[in-house]
């Protein structure tokens, strides 16, 4: 996921596919009960995280979940070809957004791919997915909104961006399969000092 997604935060509540009927409204704006969802969520602890680099990597408690291929050989990453961006822009859960990888580009150090698919508050931390291979090729991280009065009435849209899954490799080290030996458990003490108003539910060990 995205280190921002992460915040100061050492664990991070996941709703798994499955139990995605908690969070189905009528109405999709609205919030759901914080209580449900707290009683169905799986929990994921934080392994790795780089904020220079907007990643971070998450150990989901429990085994033998299904999980998405990395695309790390950037040749894969050509214009034009079809993706979805999967996440939760503006907390309306399980939303999907077709486009096309427009380029893959520098940002200030960290390899990114341009696309049209819509990505908003909500979309980050997400996967970028190749259709034609079913591979994540980015991890969701920004949309860029109209910056200036001008770029309001030009109708600016459509600028999205994700860190590419060789980015991912790159910064957090990450091959697969993943082995519990390639990641230990860290402790407390190796994890950053989190301020108490920031702290979740979870109890640590």
């Amino acid at each position: 996921t995205t280190a921002h997604v992460m915040g100061y935060d050492r664990d991070a509540g996941i709703v798994l596919y499955d139990k995605r009927d908690i969070l189905d409204k009528t109405d999709p704006m609205a919030s759901p009960d914080p209580e449900v969802i707290r009683n169905k969520m799986t929990f994921a602890r934080l392994l790795k995280i780089n904020k220079k680099r907007d990643l971070a990597l998450l150990k989901i408690e429990g085994e033998n979940y299904p999980w998405l291929e990395l695309e790390t050989d950037r040749k894969n990453y050509a214009t034009g070809r079809k993706v979805v961006a999967i996440g939760a822009p503006q907390l309306i859960e399980w939303t999907a957004t077709q486009g096309v990888t427009s380029a893959t580009r520098d940002r200030n150090g960290v390899d990114i791919i341009q696309t049209d698919a819509a990505i908003n508050n909500g979309n980050s931390g997400g996967p970028l997915i190749d259709l034609e291979s079913g591979k994540v090729i980015g991890v969701n991280s920004l949309g860029r909104d109209p910056q200036t009065e001008e770029e309001v009435y030009q109708n600016i849209q459509n600028l999205n961006f994700a860190i590419s899954a060789f980015e991912v490799q790159r910064t957090l080290g990450v091959h697969q399969p993943m082995h519990e030996e390639d990641y230990p458990k860290p402790t407390d003490e190796n994890l950053q000092s989190v301020p108490k108003p920031y702290l979740n539910y979870v109890k640590y060990e």
